[in-house]
């Protein structure tokens, strides 16, 4: 049926064709103009996460923590001057100006409380810069250094680096108000760079992180793509040495971005840099399929050999490998909808959606192209049957058995490389040193507090309970054990606030810098201190309405995902034995929803790999008519993704999100070669009459150089992704590029010596191997 369509429709009016399907991809393409861009890193999480759900809870009980950290240092020296201090007085004053910020707070505004007679006052520690004394800044210095709400979170121990803490106030899909603080903020930095040349400002903090999302994203748009496009375009020409087949190549790979990319448009599909790897990704399964296509097309079109017989010799030959090929592909992409990240569930889709396109643009466009276009015949060279192909065929069917135990250990020694893999989702390290707001994280970890936390909401079980001495001796304990981890560079307890206002109320005597007695009194010292509070600077952020619980922060080094979920696990065990069951919970913090994602991503999506494993193996079965070679094409693509990851664990061990997508993903683009290497070999078995070995020699020489081809191009264009400044997507790229070089090696070395092995005869393969009976390649198609 195809190929008479082909024959019938795309070479008689192949102009119409063309110009159809140039209509169809820009009515798909006007699509493109509903993309926006997510910036806001929830998007990485479903709905239905439930680190996300309790993280969010929590931030309903308590303010939400979304902010920008200003961190600024000067040249040389402490902060701890009348200059020094004005210029973080100013920057505390200018950040309440902030688009959607509710709270602000710094060395310079924190509440210090002290005490008159029998008063306590608690006000601003710098209430103002103008006549500060020697003895008024000594005083300074001493309470930001040594007070435990402020040292190692606003001001780092030295003096040298303080911090303005900015809390914004964002809706649910704060897309917008992300790039309007983001934009802000910047440029209020530059501002100040301008007007105290001296100083140094670094930029870290919640939107800062979402609007560098939005940033990366951008920036493989504009540099990684484009160099990608262009590299497959240089090593198509190298492969098939003519512009003809690379302009067709060309237009193909603009049409089915066009109606692609369109299409996810008008489905509504969000950006986010994961979702961006997908033009890439269609833009390589084009180039494959062309590559097979052209390779072919040029092997028949030789001269005397009139065009269209040789156009539609090509897609008889191909016809099936194409679809075969096409379709598992997208069934590997359509696993990623078994996934617990939003953002590669669309992948998948536009992957998906894209292979629609390609596959239809490839069967019934190219033909049209290629009939348009004034391709002229290439010679067939001499040295076909004494060239590298052929030699390399000779060398397996000859020592098929060494070059199968040489590849059985070599797998078997990569293998073993998995076991030293370690998941590690350090989220603020998913943007690389190449962007400002890493360069700033980096310094801000490095030189004032730790950008990893985790929030407890600690619960007494009762209203006003926070206030009993009991409540209060649990919390102080855990507060001393927190503050003892390994890791742990600032912990925020309430405790500090009752144990300094009980201090202070005794006339700042250190003997009473401890849990108050009382209840009673414990509730006094909280109503006080809440009184004195200016507005902005409340404890909302700290304690509930109902006074029943208060929230418990842990701020940590630049600790991986597993040492993260070690502290929370032994800070759980330390709550189940020593406090009341009331103020035994989870830990909840975006900390937390990173350092969870690739394992739950990897349980959500191991059936969904299971189940694509078994569709392709169906779909392997039916067209090469063969329970026994569908199943043991499996061996050469399953075998990539195993190895892959067996190296990346000998080199690099550490792993994050992205390995969690390789396997379906590569699972579907591996097939590529395995299905054209045994449709190739299966005709020369059943519709030529060779035997095992002449039957491998012709395959490897007859489909060598596309398969070289495809996998050149295929691995440049996920070497390119890997180039991406965005972690997850140059993970991906460098493993998956990886994975598909294995393909090729697997297809070209353990493939045939499994065709020597299992298929050893020196007759056809039999009808009673075969699922229906055999028939002539050019009436099946294949």
């Amino acid at each position: 049926m195809f190929i008479k369509f082909i024959e019938r429709i795309s070479l008689q009016y192949s102009w119409l064709v063309l110009v159809a399907a140039l209509l169809i991809s820009f009515a798909f393409g006007a699509g493109v103009k509903n993309f926006t861009f997510s910036n806001d890193y929830r998007d990485f999480f479903s709905e239905e996460n439930p680190q996300l759900v309790e993280w969010e809870e929590l931030q309903k009980v308590y303010s939400k923590t979304d902010n920008v950290l200003f961190a600024v240092t000067f040249e040389e020296g402490t902060v701890f001057s009348a200059g020094r201090l004005q210029v973080i007085h100013e920057l505390t004053q200018a950040s309440w100006e902030i688009p959607y910020a509710t709270r602000v707070d710094s060395i310079t505004n924190f509440q210090d409380i002290k005490a008159q007679g029998d008063d306590l006052l608690v006000d601003d520690l710098v209430e103002s810069t103008a006549a500060l004394n020697e003895e008024q800044l000594t005083y300074i210095q001493r309470v930001a250094t040594e007070h435990p709400l402020l040292v190692n979170r606003l001001i780092n121990p030295k003096g040298t680096t303080a911090a303005v803490n900015v809390t914004t106030l964002l809706s649910e899909k704060p897309r917008a108000q992300v790039q309007e603080i983001g934009e802000y903020v910047y440029q209020m930095a530059d501002d100040f760079r301008a007007k105290y040349p001296g100083v140094k400002i670094h930029i870290s903090g919640a939107v800062p992180y979402n609007y560098a999302l939005t940033d990366a994203s951008k920036q493989d748009l504009k540099s990684v793509m484009p160099l990608m496009y262009l590299a497959a375009l240089v090593l198509l020409g190298g492969l098939l040495k003519t512009i003809g087949g690379v302009f067709a190549t060309w237009l193909m790979i603009i049409i089915s971005l066009i109606a692609s990319m369109g299409a996810a448009g008008w489905a509504g599909i969000v950006l986010m840099a994961p979702s961006l790897s997908a033009p890439t990704i269609i833009m390589t399964m084009v180039v494959a399929n062309c590559v097979h296509l052209l390779v072919t097309f040029y092997q028949k079109f030789r001269p005397g050999v009139d065009k269209k017989s040789a156009i539609i010799e090509t897609y008889k030959i191909n016809i099936s490998p194409v679809i075969v090929t096409n379709v598992t592909t997208a069934i590997g992409f359509l696993t990623m909808n078994f996934s617990d990240v939003p953002p590669y569930r669309d992948l998948g889709n536009m992957v998906a959606g894209g292979l629609i396109f390609v596959v239809l643009f490839s069967l019934f466009v190219l033909p049209a192209i290629m009939n348009i276009f004034p391709l002229k015949p290439k010679k067939v060279a001499a040295q076909n049957r004494e060239g590298i192909y052929a030699r390399l065929a000779d060398f397996i069917v000859t020592r098929y058995k060494v070059v199968m135990t040489a590849f059985v250990f070599l797998a078997t020694f990569l293998a073993l490389g998995v076991s030293k893999l370690e998941f590690n989702d350090k989220f603020v390290e998913w943007l690389d040193d190449r962007y400002e707001f890493r360069q700033d994280s980096d310094f801000i970890n490095e030189n004032l507090t730790g950008l990893y936390r985790l929030d407890w909401s600690l619960e007494s079980g009762e209203s006003n309970g926070i206030a009993s001495p009991e409540y209060l001796q649990v919390l102080e304990k855990f507060t001393a054990w927190a503050r003892s981890q390994e890791g742990v560079v600032h912990v925020h307890s309430m405790i500090d606030i009752f144990k300094e206002m009980n201090m202070k109320m005794h006339g700042g005597d250190q003997e009473y810098y401890r849990v108050p007695e009382s209840k009673e009194l414990a509730s006094q010292l909280l109503l006080v201190y809440e009184l004195s509070l200016p507005k902005g600077l409340d404890l909302t952020n700290t304690v509930n309405i109902s006074k029943s619980a208060t929230k418990f922060v842990i701020r940590t080094s630049n600790m991986d995902s597993q040492e993260l979920l070690s502290l929370e696990h032994r800070a759980k065990e330390w709550l189940t034995e020593n406090a009341p069951e009331s103020m035994v919970s989870e830990a909840a913090s975006t900390s937390i929803l990173f350092a969870n994602i690739s394992k739950r991503n990897i349980q959500a999506l191991l059936g969904g790999t299971l189940i694509a494993l078994a569709l392709i193996s169906i779909l392997l079965i039916a067209p090469l008519r063969s329970v026994k070679f569908g199943v043991m094409s499996l061996i050469p693509n399953l075998l990539p993704a195993l190895l892959g990851f067996g190296i990346w664990g000998l080199l690099v061990g550490q792993v994050g999100l992205a390995i969690s997508i390789v396997v379906g993903m590569t699972l579907g683009i591996v097939v590529d070669d395995t299905v054209h290497f045994l449709s190739k070999y299966l005709h020369y078995r059943r519709e030529r009459g060779m035997n095992t070995a002449a039957a491998v020699k012709e395959t490897i020489i007859t489909v060598g150089p596309a398969l070289f081809g495809t996998t050149v191009i295929l691995a440049t264009g996920f070497t390119m992704l890997a180039t991406s400044g965005f972690e997850i997507n140059s993970q991906m790229g460098a493993l998956t590029a990886i994975t598909i070089v294995i393909a090729f090696v697997g297809d070209f070395f353990l493939l045939p010596c499994l065709m020597m092995i299992f298929d050893r005869s020196a007759k056809k393969v039999s009808d009673e191997q075969t699922v229906v009976e055999a028939k002539p390649l050019t009436e099946t198609g294949n």
